[in-house]
């Protein structure tokens, strides 16, 4: 899992620090329509991520239900996520307010990424960005969404998530799997009906992804027949497909946010059933050295997740205003740098910051399967 979720969000990294490139685009050479189409698929990183993150919270989930219990597991899931998070947008408020100071503030306030100044928050909005509550909280009480660091939003779905899961837990622990099914059932019956009115809320799509991970987790730590699996993978994949690309089917639902959440489905589903495909092979793809670099990664992949977002929006932003506005330029210099210096920052924070708020392990074992290591959740 370390491997998969460095590369899920390596994928992120690369794509935002490569926003520029499009702006580039326009007297770029004759490449550039094929880069810039690889670059914005990066974007499945996010999906990967929920679907990673649903397997490791069965997982947790699995483990507190017998040995720490519900108020753990909320405890565990808070101290893991909030406070790095709360910190990086400290410090990209300060950063905000440091160049507004010294006439800069335009390098964090583009169409790309717009860091608001702390003065501009309303009191719900600061409790929105506070709570990660902030792409649901609109529909609720207070103003337009803002957000402090725009990568949250999907931090606010991962809250969704595990206070679900937890809730589960905590009402019928011995029954997590068929809650689970449950509310994936009343997720699908929602994004059907309503799913422009709900935008934000895990039940407007995003809960699937999340629970296809729950599905891998249940199949291969539960001696479940994995043929049975992948043919349930492939049946959703056939199916996610055909909603998404077969004219027929795609033509339902084709609101911009009905298209992102199917083409999103597919992603996860197809992810799902590599992860299903793969198990058997799982010790030696760990083990392998040619790998270690995205196991490194995956392993201060929240850190790395937070901070690139104002070192990507700083950096790519100011080499395009300053330095080069060349789609070579862009594509060679400022996205490499960007990326770099993201990963400096990530390891520096996940050395400095991050580690004081990892959970120790719940218990010896957190899956059942021999074959298995300890997991413990990622996150992000």
């Amino acid at each position: 899992m370390d491997i998969w979720r460095g590369l899920a969000c390596l994928m992120i990294v690369i794509l935002h620090s490569g926003h520029f490139a499009y702006q580039a685009a326009e007297d770029g050479p004759g490449a550039a329509p094929l880069i810039l189409a690889i670059l914005s698929r990066l974007s499945v990183g996010v999906p990967i991520f929920f679907v990673i993150s649903g397997y490791c919270i069965s997982a947790t989930t699995e483990s507190n239900a017998s040995k720490r219990g519900w108020r753990s597991f909320f405890y565990r899931r808070f101290r893991r996520i909030y406070p790095p998070y709360w910190i990086v947008a400290c410090l990209a408020l300060l950063l905000t307010t440091g160049l507004s100071i010294i006439g800069q503030s335009d390098l964090f306030s583009s169409e790309y990424g717009y860091f608001p100044p702390p003065e501009s928050l309303s009191l719900s909005q600061w409790i929105g960005n506070i709570t990660l509550t902030e792409t649901w909280r609109p529909h609720v009480f207070g103003g337009p969404e803002l957000k402090i660091l725009g990568i949250a939003w999907t931090l606010c779905y991962e809250e969704q998530f595990y206070f679900v899961c937890g809730l589960l837990l905590l009402l019928k622990p011995e029954r997590f799997f068929s809650g689970a099914v449950f509310v994936s059932v009343g997720t699908l019956i929602c994004t059907v009906l309503f799913q422009e009115q709900i935008s934000g809320f895990f039940f407007d799509g995003r809960w699937l992804l999340f629970a296809i991970g729950i599905l891998v987790y249940y199949f291969l730590n539960h001696n479940k027949s994995r043929a049975t699996a992948i043919v349930i993978f492939l049946a959703m994949i056939v199916l996610t497909g055909l909603v998404r690309y077969w004219p027929p089917l795609a033509a339902l639902g084709e609101s911009s946010i009905a298209r992102e959440r199917k083409f999103e489905l597919f992603v996860a589903a197809l992810f799902g059933g590599i992860l299903v495909a793969l198990h058997p092979w799982d010790i030696a793809i760990a083990k392998s050295k040619v790998l270690q670099p995205l196991s490194i990664c995956g392993q201060m992949c929240y850190s790395l997740y937070l901070i690139h977002w104002p070192i990507s929006v700083l950096v790519s932003g100011w080499m395009y205003k300053s330095v080069t506005q060349t789609f070579w330029g862009t594509v060679l210099v400022s996205t490499p740098l960007s990326i770099a210096l993201s990963l400096a920052a990530g390891w520096l924070f996940h050395i400095a910051i991050e580690r004081r708020f990892l959970n120790s392990p719940v218990g010896p074992a957190a899956v059942t399967n021999k074959n298995q290591a300890k997991i413990e959740l990622p996150t992000a």
